[in-house]
């Protein structure tokens, strides 16, 4: 009897699926060998390590705060700012905290640190899956970006579907991408 695991790393233009047995790496969708990477290889026969985390503080373990002042300290728009002060989200979260708030003087940066909690509230209890669509010409709603909250950034051109499970919103939105 033997045991396989198969790790899907879902990491951006680096992510691969990796089929593991007793440690060792049976095979990878993409191999790393030492050529491609210096940190981190994945060939078989070598032992599997997980992916090294991103140098960059966990979104929802950093004080709201203190993800604003790393974001001040950089010269870019205030969403890509925030972005890339912290990891564990994408910009479509830095997008929302940034239109809630609206501006960086000294009550804009609190309105964001404001922003930012009722954000990760709104994760931690459970969020409200939805999915963003815009109206194109032709008639149809072009799916463009789901998540665990209701999106206030797009406004009034967007379709936002509320769904009542992820499994639910992901189902859908892929099928209807698909189909566009």
């Amino acid at each position: 009897l033997v045991t396989n695991t198969l790790a899907a790393e879902l990491m951006g233009r680096y992510s691969n699926l990796v089929l593991i047995q007793s440690g060792k790496i049976i095979d990878a969708l993409k191999r790393v060998d030492f050529e491609d990477s210096e940190i981190r290889q994945l060939l078989p026969g070598l032992p599997y390590t997980l992916p090294p985390k991103p140098n960059k503080p966990d979104f929802l373990a950093t004080s709201a705060a203190a993800m604003v002042a790393a974001a001040c300290e950089k010269d870019l728009p205030v969403a890509s700012a925030l972005g890339k002060a912290v990891g564990g989200v994408g910009p479509v979260v830095a997008r929302e905290a940034v239109w809630r708030a609206f501006g960086l003087d000294e009550a804009q940066k609190q309105a964001l640190c404001a922003a930012i909690e009722n954000l990760k509230d709104e994760h931690a209890a459970g969020g409200t899956p939805t999915a963003v669509r815009i109206p194109q010409p032709d008639g149809v709603n072009k799916p463009v970006e789901f998540s665990f909250f209701i999106p206030q950034q797009y406004g009034s051109a967007a379709i936002l579907t509320q769904y009542p499970t992820y499994s639910e919103l992901l189902e859908d939105y892929y099928a209807t991408k698909d189909r566009a």
